[in-house]
């Protein structure tokens, strides 16, 4: 492995409205310098975090991890056949200081799911595509069960679950309605696979309708829906019946609530593509996509009536260059961003 030291970290404040609610929220940004950050001779495009444990994963098959809160990273690989070249590391699921996964996302064997039991200093192979497979984005639930949802194949679905975290098997069943032709997940967001509050949620996009599949945790079946958004890109349940969905399309930007059973549009910035990070926090709702990155208050984004601030407008210093963001997650000391300009930030929000 390799060592890199983050010696300094900027504090940066972004005051939001007092209008959120009866006192005025902030959100604290902490951003390293632009020569003390990530390893910048790669491409980091996923992300995940718990406690003080943050891993970063790149479009090449690398793996940067931190055990202190982004202040140091060490460099890791996946072991990787030489046959498929690099590996694009489309999602990260850290567990605990030693445990947690690496989805990767291609065609066939470059597909593939892989597991550390040492703090990512090796990698062992889980499950590997085969032929025209393609893996988008997984859950796990703190019981093991684990679902990857990957592109629809002979109009059937076609998954890779587990009910353990330790044997996984691909599967065509569990859904109560077929899928349509061309359906499948994004492979632009780590987030069209969600297992929170007790409620697994995905979402679909790429055929005539997109639709959303949802149980709750010890159901046998997904129920699918018809949704009215362009594409579905991430996902996010509040619980068995209350949803957030974002998405859109090359050229919109979309965001919906989903509750008992009604959807609702929800107002977004001029973001000019489709949202491909959701996440909840708290009182608080975070998107973003290559255009921007934005935080609002839950109960207003829930009512309709969201009022967006930037996240990284202290950042950027009034500048016309805007940052957008590839990754977004939080542990239970921060949260953190994963810019387009391939910076880690860490973003606090008291």
């Amino acid at each position: 492995m390799i060592l890199y030291r983050t010696p300094l970290l900027l504090s940066l404040i972004i005051l939001l409205p007092a209008t959120f609610f009866a006192t005025q929220a902030k959100a604290t940004v902490v951003a390293t310098s632009a020569d003390i950050n990530l390893p910048q001779e790669h491409r980091w495009v996923s992300l995940s975090a718990v406690n003080n444990v943050v891993w970063a994963g790149s479009d090449d098959g690398y793996v940067a991890l931190s055990m202190d809160a982004g202040n140091t990273f060490e460099l890791s690989r996946l072991a990787a056949d030489a046959s498929l070249q690099q590996l694009h590391v489309r999602q990260l699921t850290v567990l605990d200081d030693h445990h947690g996964y690496a989805l990767t996302s291609g065609e066939g064997a470059r597909s593939g799911l892989y597991i550390t039991r040492n703090g990512g200093f090796s990698w062992r192979p889980l499950y590997r595509g085969e032929q025209q497979e393609q893996l988008r984005c997984m859950a796990i639930n703190p019981t093991g069960e684990a679902w990857i949802l990957g592109d629809s194949q002979n109009e059937h679905w076609h998954v890779v679950r587990s009910n353990n975290g330790k044997h996984w098997n691909t599967s065509r069943s569990g859904f109560a309605k077929r899928t349509l032709p061309g359906e499948q997940a994004s492979n632009t967001s780590d987030s069209c696979v969600r297992f929170e509050n007790n409620t697994w949620l995905m979402g679909t996009q790429n055929a005539a309708v997109a639709r959303i599949m949802f149980k709750e945790d010890n159901a046998l079946r997904f129920q699918v829906s018809d949704t009215p958004l362009a594409g579905i890109s991430a996902v996010w349940p509040l619980n068995p019946t209350t949803f957030l969905l974002a998405g859109g399309n090359a050229t919109t930007s979309e965001l919906y609530t989903y509750q008992q059973g009604e959807f609702n549009a929800v107002n977004t910035p001029a973001m000019h593509s489709a949202i491909e990070v959701l996440f909840q926090q708290g009182d608080k709702v975070f998107i973003g996509n290559q255009h921007g990155a934005y935080v609002s208050q839950l109960e207003q984004t829930m009512a309709g009536n969201a009022k967006w601030e930037s996240i990284l407008s202290n950042v950027l210093n009034n500048s016309e260059e805007s940052i957008g963001a590839r990754a977004f997650t939080c542990s239970s000391k921060h949260c953190w961003l994963l810019g387009t300009d391939n910076q880690l930030y860490q973003v606090n929000t008291p």
